[in-house]
């Protein structure tokens, strides 16, 4: 029948769709984590923020959305693990320069 046929084309279309949605959604989210690690690494640093300061940024933000999941304590620190492991000096250096440019260019 080639109804069939044409209505595989577009649920092909659809599953196309859905996959690069994840995609995009998944790009935002890693850019997000490395975001927010790079500023609470930042303050930490600068030791204008200490380990108790991320706790009540788990809570505040708890507070402003309670539907918001990975943003405790314990998923901040991991954001901030992932911003200091992967804007790592030697970890830059491994990566090609154009795809470097390409990450930098996106955030």
């Amino acid at each position: 029948m080639k109804l069939v046929h044409e209505f595989a084309e577009i649920n092909n279309l659809i599953a196309d769709a859905k996959v690069k949605a994840f995609a995009a959604v998944n790009k935002e989210l890693v850019q997000l984590y490395f975001t927010v690690g790079k500023y609470v690494s930042n303050k930490l640093k600068s030791a204008s923020w200490g380990d108790a300061i991320v706790a009540q940024l788990a809570h505040y933000l708890k507070e402003q959305d309670p539907s918001l999941k990975g943003f405790d304590k314990r998923g901040i620190s991991r954001m901030v693990q992932f911003y200091n492991a992967y804007s790592n000096q030697s970890f830059v250096e491994i990566i090609p320069a154009n795809l470097l440019n390409q990450l930098l260019d996106s955030m």
